[in-house]
């Protein structure tokens, strides 16, 4: 067993098809990541337009980050690595899964209407925009994770990891011992007072974690 890929605190490639953690990896690109062959030909059709060859002089093209996963159907947070490479523009662009997440909850301040984190920190939590009306599953992991005093239903798996500013389209890596605790805080007091259900989150069916 590679004890590695099960530290929930170390961020783990992740298949890019059902989520799980694996270190199996495209050997052209050295980008893309599968949990076995049968995920890594699915994803062909999708991957063959970014796959270009790894050379070890340059920097790939696509890069990653380390995001805090809550998965809808798992106990714990863990550590993954999401891609993402830099568009024409000059933004960072998150390859998978945020195609669909138009409404992401952006987090500057230590409980809603509170101070600011510490540093002025802000992060970026990705969802289903439709978890409300869509029948998705409820998220027992952040139950859990909130000690059962969660703020808000949330459903589906949620996606976490830092960013510049709110709107910004410049992300950082979530860091476990610093940002876990001030996560859990405002998870616990997010939509307490909400009058209506909140409908912001993001279709992973691309990318279910077993």
């Amino acid at each position: 067993m590679d004890l590695q890929l099960h530290n929930r605190k170390v961020a783990q490639h992740i298949c890019r098809i059902c989520g799980v953690s694996t270190a199996t990896r495209c050997q052209r690109c050295k980008a893309a990541f599968y949990c076995g062959d049968e995920h890594a030909e699915q994803d062909q059709p999708a991957h063959s337009s970014e796959c270009t060859p790894h050379t070890s002089n340059t920097l790939p093209d696509v890069q990653t980050f380390d995001v805090l996963l809550f998965a809808h159907n798992e106990d714990q947070p863990r550590m993954v690595k999401i891609p993402w490479k830099w568009d024409s523009s000059g933004q960072q662009t998150l390859l998978r899964p945020w195609e669909k997440s138009w409404y992401p909850l952006y987090i500057a301040s230590r409980y809603p209407n509170g101070p600011a984190m510490p540093g002025h920190r802000v992060f970026v939590a990705f969802h289903n925009d439709m978890f409300q009306m869509d029948g998705s599953p409820k998220n027992r992991c952040m139950e859990r994770f909130c000690d059962g005093e969660l703020g808000q239903v949330w459903k589906d798996h949620v996606w976490v990891l830092r960013t510049r500013r709110v709107s910004s389209g410049l992300y950082g890596d979530l860091v476990w011992d610093e940002d876990v605790p001030l996560l859990k805080t405002y998870l616990k007091e997010h939509g307490k007072n909400d009058p209506g259900p909140m409908t912001i989150s993001w279709d992973s069916s691309e990318c279910r974690s077993q």
